[in-house]
C-alpha cells in the first residue's frame, strides 16, 4: 500500500514578519469569471493557484500532503490500486466561512474527473459516510492521487459566479481593471494582491506594479530590471509554429520554406528558449526521449521549391505587441527570399484562439505549457477540436486517448513522442524551443534560488520577505 505523511506544509515561517500590505501583478488580460477548471491559461493558472488548494499537493520531501484531507483516512483501500477512499478533515470551511460538506465533495470530484481527460475512468464514485468518498476506478493507477495534485482537482462551492473554494487568498473585490485578493491566513506576510490588466507599459508604472513578469504583451522594462532581485527558472513551456493547411504537400512546403530561413531563430531570441525539437519540456520526458526525437526531425528533408504554388499568400496570426513584433521582424527579413508573399494578421486575444481552432487557414506560433503533472495537457483542447482541417490531428487524438489509458510511464512517454513525430512528418509542426525566463522581483523578495526549483509559478504567500 502506498502510504502518505502528513507534515507541517502550510506553515510558512516560524516567527512573527513584517508585512507587505499590498502586492501589485500586471496580466495582459482577465477572465470574465474565476473558475480553475475552466481558467486553464497559464495567466489565469497564477490567479487560481493564490484561490485555490488542490486536493493534493507535495511538499519538499515529495510527500503527498492536503489541506481538505485527513491523510491518515485517505488511501488506497488495497493493493491493486483501483479503490480509494478519500476523507475530509474535521470542521474544513471555504473562504467564505461557510463549511465544506460531503456533496460538495462529492460533487466537485465527479466534474473533476469530466473536465480533466488525464484522469483514470471510474465504475463508481460515491460517498462513504459524512466524510469520505470512495472510488473504484476502471483500471489500476497507482498515480492517481498524484493526477489530483493539480489545481483544477479542488473543492468547490456550487451555483457561483466566481467559484468559492479554499487557499491563501480569497476574492475581495472584482472589476473590468482589476482582481483584488485578500489573505485568509493573519501570519501571511503579503497581506493582499491585486491582478491588474496592463496593454502598455506606461499603465505598468501608473499602477506602480511590484511584479511585471506575467505581462506577455509588455517586457520588463531596463529600470525595473535595474532595481530588481532577478532569477532564471526553466518553465514547463515550449513554443512551435502550427502550420493549419489543409494538405500535406502544402504544409510540408510550407514547413520547409520558413526552416530555410530561420524563422526559430527569430522566436527563440525574442521569447528566451532553448532549441529544442520536442514540443514537450525535457523535465516532463527526460532527455533521452527528446533526443531520440531530434534525431529523426534532424534527417528529415527541407522542401522549398519556387516551382510550387498553392495560392496568393501565406498569412501569419499574431495577437499582441510582443509576438507581431517578432512574426513581422521575420517577415520584413525573410520575404526576399521566400518563393511566396507573406502577410501578417493582427487579431484580438479572443479572435485569435478561435481563428486556430477553426478551418481557417493560417500559420500561427503557439505557446504550449502545462499546470497539470501529466504532459498529455500539451495536446488538449486545441488538437482534440473536431474542426481540424485534416486526418493527422484527428490521429494525433487516438494516440492521447492511448496515452491517457496506459498505466504505463514509459508506454505514456512512447504515444507522447509518436504524436509528435505525426504532427512534424506531417508538416504540422515547427518545434521551436523550451522558454527559461529570468523573472524580477522587488529587493525585498529573497532566496530566489527555492524559486528556480519551482516547476510552476510560485505562490506569492510562500515568497521569503526580508524588509
Amino acid at each position: 500500500m502506498r502510504m502518505f505523511c502528513l507534515c507541517s506544509f502550510f506553515l510558512l515561517f516560524s516567527c512573527t514578519p513584517k508585512k507587505i500590505i499590498e502586492y501589485r501583478v500586471g496580466v495582459p488580460f482577465l477572465p470574465e469569471k474565476i473558475d480553475p477548471r475552466t481558467n486553464i491559461i497559464s495567466t489565469f493558472h497564477y490567479m487560481n493557484i493564490h484561490l485555490f488548494y488542490p486536493l493534493f499537493e507535495k511538499t519538499n520531501e515529495g510527500q503527498l500532503d492536503s489541506f481538505f484531507l485527513n491523510m491518515k483516512e485517505t488511501k488506497s483501500l488495497d493493493s491493486t490500486f483501483q479503490n480509494y477512499r478519500l476523507c475530509l478533515r474535521d470542521d474544513t470551511r471555504f473562504s467564505d466561512g461557510s463549511k465544506i460538506t460531503i456533496q460538495d465533495f462529492e460533487a466537485s470530484l465527479k466534474k473533476t474527473h469530466q473536465q480533466l481527460t488525464y484522469l483514470p475512468l471510474y465504475k463508481s464514485l460515491a460517498q462513504a459516510g459524512e466524510k469520505c468518498i470512495e472510488v473504484v476506478l476502471q483500471r489500476p493507477d497507482l498515480f492517481y492521487f498524484d493526477k489530483l495534485s493539480s489545481v483544477q482537482a479542488t473543492i468547490l462551492k456550487a451555483n457561483q459566479n466566481n467559484a468559492i473554494g479554499i487557499g491563501p487568498y480569497r476574492i475581495e473585490k472584482t472589476d473590468n481593471r482589476m482582481f483584488s485578493l485578500v489573505a485568509t491566513r493573519p501570519q501571511t506576510q503579503i497581506q493582499k494582491i491585486k491582478f491588474i490588466k496592463i496593454q502598455t507599459e506606461a499603465e505598468g508604472f501608473e499602477y506602480r506594479l511590484d511584479d511585471w513578469n506575467n505581462i506577455i504583451t509588455v517586457p520588463v522594462p531596463e529600470k525595473i530590471r535595474q532595481v530588481s532581485n532577478s532569477v532564471k527558472r526553466s518553465m514547463l513551456k515550449t513554443y512551435a509554429i502550427f502550420v493549419n493547411y489543409r494538405t500535406q504537400k502544402t504544409r510540408r512546403y510550407i514547413q520547409g520554406c520558413l526552416k530555410r530561413t530561420h524563422i526559430e531563430d527569430f522566436i527563440r531570441e525574442t521569447y528566451s528558449l532553448i532549441p529544442s525539437d520536442s514540443i514537450i519540456p525535457k523535465a516532463l520526458l527526460g532527455s533521452q526521449k527528446t533526443e531520440l526525437l531530434s534525431a529523426l526531425i534532424t534527417k528529415m528533408p527541407e522542401n522549398c521549391s519556387s516551382n510550387f504554388s498553392f495560392g496568393p499568400s501565406v498569412e501569419f496570426a499574431c495577437t499582441g505587441i510582443k509576438m507581431c513584433g517578432v512574426l513581422k521582424n521575420y517577415i520584413d527579413s525573410a520575404k526576399s527570399s521566400l518563393p511566396f508573399k507573406v502577410s501578417l494578421v493582427e487579431m484580438s486575444n479572443d479572435e485569435y484562439f478561435k481563428q486556430t481552432e477553426t478551418r481557417r487557414e493560417l500559420v500561427t506560433l503557439l505557446g504550449l505549457d502545462t499546470i497539470v503533472p501529466e504532459s498529455s495537457c500539451f495536446f488538449e483542447g486545441f488538437f482534440e477540436n473536431k474542426s481540424a482541417t485534416n486526418d493527422p490531428v484527428v490521429e494525433v487524438g487516438k494516440l492521447l486517448k492511448q496515452a491517457n489509458e496506459t498505466d504505463s510511464l514509459d508506454s505514456k512517454n512512447n504515444l507522447f513522442i509518436e504524436a509528435q513525430k505525426n504532427l512534424f512528418v506531417s508538416g504540422h509542426l515547427i518545434p521551436i524551443g523550451q522558454q527559461v525566463t529570468t523573472f524580477y522581483y522587488p529587493k525585498y523578495v529573497v532566496n530566489l534560488q527555492s524559486l528556480s526549483r519551482t516547476m510552476h509559478y510560485p505562490r506569492i504567500d510562500l515568497f521569503e520577505i526580508k524588509l
